[in-house]
């Protein structure tokens, strides 16, 4: 064995062994990059009423609704509320049905008879439907990114072989 053939072995040998450590590096890279995004995926596809709505807002809303209906119900003097306290059952449906869809008379008149307080007409109706209207607002703004993460995930994998 001679001196330059011995070097060149030793040379291919360390180039050999950097390239595996740069490989391994790169795929190490690749697999974290694999983790975060499927982190991030996760975290979307998981949002659900209290992400879109957080609790601090609804409390927020809560006593706008309760001070703004309280507030109303003020303005409508005494006699209204005298004269609503009287209405008989047939009248307070005849007069929710001016107001509300046919779809939402039976709701109304749960809310006007059996809840009578605006605080639990909020907290059971009104906080609950924005709560899910918040949902799909925010699922379809995410939706797009959940797309490109799914698509990401899949080139990663890719990478990887898997």
């Amino acid at each position: 064995m001679t001196p330059t053939t011995a070097l060149e072995k030793k040379a291919d040998a360390v180039v050999k062994e950097l390239e595996a450590a740069k490989k391994k590096e790169l795929l190490d890279k690749t697999r974290e990059l694999l983790k975060v995004t499927e982190s991030k995926l996760k975290t979307l596809e998981s949002i659900d009423e209290n992400d879109a709505f957080p609790k601090s807002e609804r409390e927020e809303l809560l006593e706008e609704f309760t001070d703004r209906a309280s507030g109303e119900l003020e303005k409508a003097g005494r006699e209204m509320a005298l004269g609503l306290v009287y209405l008989s059952m047939a009248e307070i449906k005849a007069e929710t049905s001016r107001f509300f869809p046919p779809t939402m008379k039976p709701a109304a008149v749960n809310a006007m008879v059996k809840c009578m307080v605006v605080e639990t007409f909020a907290k059971k109706y009104v906080i609950p439907a924005l709560a899910k209207e918040k949902l799909r607002i925010k699922q379809g703004e995410v939706q797009p990114e959940i797309m490109h993460l799914r698509i990401e995930i899949q080139r990663l994998l890719g990478e990887l072989g898997k």
